[in-house]
């Protein structure tokens, strides 16, 4: 917004743009992480035009152009850099549930420790959207949501991210049970499910058949209805 009156030779080192701007006696070297707490002018150039800048190791070499005797190359040791005044912040987003096509759209809720708003991302909104902080299922896969706080002139900027896996709905299959006997041997229950959850079984009446994980012992004569669920 006309703070500079111009800039060229732009590098962008350890999260920080480094640039030059031009002044009346030649050019000054800045570095800047988009914030006014994370602005400084390291060198001011006076006779000296900043043409161009490398970085190598702990070293940025200038290429420039020197008034007074033309053409220079100059070291700047960026351990010499300013530390930046911002404050740094903490997002607090907690892990999220597998969720299943066909699901309801569900809310996220995210705070961060500068109490500033936090924002919401999806990187695949073609398996999950978001608007505002509701998410709508929209297909199977896997999409990460991130919630994030760009900083403002005091605060540096937080993410915290997790996976949201989306799973086809549910299914369940539950092998027929043949006729049993008083007195025939436990035997074992058979499901299977196109998910990772545990089937659990359970007896109706315990005393006709108990069941212990997934094995079965008939205690009594009698009808016992078994479910099995995930």
């Amino acid at each position: 917004g006309g703070f500079f009156s111009s800039f060229f030779s732009l590098m962008p080192i350890n999260n920080y743009l480094y640039f030059a701007t031009l002044n009346a006696n030649g050019t000054d070297l800045w570095k800047t992480n988009g914030r006014n707490c994370g602005t400084h002018q390291l060198i001011s150039g006076s006779g000296l035009t900043i043409t161009d800048m490398a970085p190598a190791g702990n070293t940025l070499f200038l290429s420039a152009n020197e008034f007074s005797v033309g053409a220079e190359l100059f070291k700047y040791n960026l351990s010499n850099d300013p530390v930046s005044t911002c404050l740094p912040q903490e997002i607090f987003f907690e892990q999220l549930p597998a969720k299943f096509i066909g699901d309801e759209s569900f809310e996220l809720a995210a705070t961060a420790s500068s109490e500033l708003a936090v924002e919401f991302k999806s990187s695949n909104p073609s398996v999950a959207s978001i608007e505002g902080n509701t998410v709508t299922i929209l297909a199977a896969g896997e999409t990460i949501i991130t919630a994030y706080q760009n900083g403002n002139d005091t605060y540096l900027a937080a993410q915290v991210s997790w996976p949201l896996v989306v799973s086809l709905e549910p299914q369940l299959t539950f092998d027929p049970i043949p006729e049993k006997v008083y007195g025939d041997a436990p035997f074992f229950l058979a499901a299977t499910t196109n998910t990772s959850a545990t089937i659990t079984f359970t007896s109706a009446d315990p005393t006709i058949g108990s069941i212990v994980g997934n094995e079965l012992t008939i205690e009594g004569a009698g009808e016992v209805t078994i479910t099995a669920s995930l």
